[in-house]
């Protein structure tokens, strides 16, 4: 995967090498869905199949897509991403999972990491290190903020 050149100067849009790449995300706010919403519509090799707002509705549809990655949010209204995140990998173990998060906190990044998911990043992230974070994850890399 490599980078092309956005329409806003500060951000770059992942573009894949390979075919689509296809990714959900389970978050409660609806800004968060919608920024990767926005990355998806802006990388021509990414494609955003769902998104949830809390873990009742990503296991709905989970059962019915699921997509290369899943980009789970820490803390949901009615659980823990972390639960889901040992779930989805317990069942469909190719399944590659991004924890996002308000924490800013290490010890959230090495659970994360322990539980087998490819990434951990907090929210307070720049759209620029977002996307390459993206970029690393859809190229097969793992990414943890502080480790």
């Amino acid at each position: 995967m490599n980078l092309a050149s956005s329409p806003y100067p500060e951000v770059d849009v992942v573009v894949a090498d390979s075919p689509t790449f296809s990714l959900a995300v389970v978050d409660d706010h609806a800004i968060i869905r919608a920024i990767f919403k926005s990355i998806a519509e802006d990388a021509p090799d990414l494609r955003l199949t769902w998104t949830a707002p809390d873990l009742a509705a990503a296991r709905q549809q989970l059962v019915k897509t699921r997509p290369h990655l899943l980009i789970v949010d820490v803390s949901l209204p009615d659980g823990d991403g972390f639960e889901l995140t040992e779930q989805v990998l317990q069942t469909w173990p190719t399944t590659r999972v991004l924890m996002i998060s308000m924490h800013d906190d290490i010890d959230y990044a090495r659970r994360a990491r322990d539980l087998g998911a490819c990434g951990y990043v907090a929210k307070t992230t720049s759209p620029k290190n977002l996307l390459r974070v993206l970029q690393r994850i859809c190229d097969g890399d793992e990414y943890f903020d502080g480790i």
